[in-house]
């Protein structure tokens, strides 16, 4: 399409002229920052930001609440298991303590553990 158009611009009136090589090279320049002007400024026009605050969506929105619900009910379900396991340990600390009160420094060396 080029070609047509550059020879259709050498001759003229039956004369036909030969096209110089830097007439077709700032021709087709021309042609291509056309088109880069047209991309670019089209890309500009589609370009939208978007900033999201985790934070607030988390608060605000009605599944950020339903987590919240959620993990405050798991962490209280694991403090009521830690506490179940505290008393077993707690009470033998308690009777590990009164037994070692009453023994001497020759005691505790004799002790396997």
């Amino acid at each position: 399409m080029m070609k047509l158009y550059l020879s259709s611009l050498t001759q003229v009136q039956g004369f036909k002229m030969k096209t110089p090589k830097y007439i077709t090279l700032i021709f087709v320049t021309m042609i291509t920052m056309v088109t880069m002007l047209t991309m670019a400024n089209s890309a500009l026009a589609q370009s939208t930001v978007l900033v999201i605050d985790q934070g607030r969506v988390l608060i605000d929105s009605d599944v950020g609440k339903h987590v919240k619900r959620q993990i405050a009910s798991i962490g209280k379900q694991m403090e009521a298991e830690m506490k179940a396991q505290m008393t077993p340990v707690s009470s033998e600390r308690a009777s590990l303590l009164t037994e070692l009160k009453g023994m001497g420094a020759e005691a505790l060396q004799g002790r396997p553990d």
